[in-house]
C-alpha cells in the first residue's frame, strides 16, 4: 500500500464517497481509480493527480492530505534507493492556516489520543518482524508530527 492509496481511502470514507464517485468526479476510469486505491499505480501522472484533487474541491484539508501522501510516497521511494537528499525532506500540513496559506510545516504540538499512542506502541512491537510495517509506521508518525 502507498501513502496515497491509504489516504485516498480514508478521505473518501470521510466524505462517504465510493471509488466510482471519485472516478466520475475526476474523469478517471473506474479501473484506473481502482488501481490507485489499491496502491498498484505508482505512475500516476500529475494531470490525473490534479483531477483527483479537484474531486475534493470543497475540502482543502482533504486536498492537502492527498498532496502530503503523494509526497510521502516519493520520499519513501527516494529513501529506499538511499538517495541522501531524501533524509533532508520534511513533509506535512500547516494546521490552523487558511486554505490559501497551506504550507509544509507541522505544528510541534501534536497530541495523540491514548488509544492512538497504544496502537502505535503495539505496531512498533511488530516492527522487528515486519520491516515494511516499520517504514510505513515511521512515515505516518512523521506525517502526524511525531519525531
Amino acid at each position: 500500500m502507498s501513502y496515497l492509496s491509504t489516504t485516498l481511502a480514508h478521505v473518501a470514507d470521510r466524505h462517504a464517497l465510493r471509488q466510482l464517485d471519485i472516478a466520475e468526479r475526476s474523469g478517471i476510469s473506474k479501473g484506473f481509480m481502482s488501481r490507485v486505491f489499491s496502491g498498484e499505480t505508482f505512475d500516476l501522472s500529475d494531470k490525473n493527480f490534479v483531477s483527483i484533487l479537484k474531486a475534493f474541491a470543497a475540502d482543502p484539508k482533504a486536498q492537502a492530505e492527498l498532496i502530503v501522501a503523494r509526497c510521502m510516497d516519493a520520499t519513501q521511494c527516494a529513501r529506499a534507493e538511499k538517495i541522501p537528499g531524501a533524509e533532508l525532506v520534511h513533509i506535512g500540513i500547516k494546521h490552523g492556516a487558511k486554505a490559501e496559506n497551506v504550507g509544509v510545516e507541522l505544528s510541534e504540538n501534536v497530541h495523540l489520543s491514548k488509544e492512538t499512542e497504544r496502537a502505535i506502541a503495539h505496531l512498533r512491537s511488530l516492527c522487528p518482524v515486519n520491516s515494511e510495517l516499520e517504514k510505513h509506521l515511521v512515515g505516518y508518525a512523521r506525517l502526524f508530527g511525531m519525531k
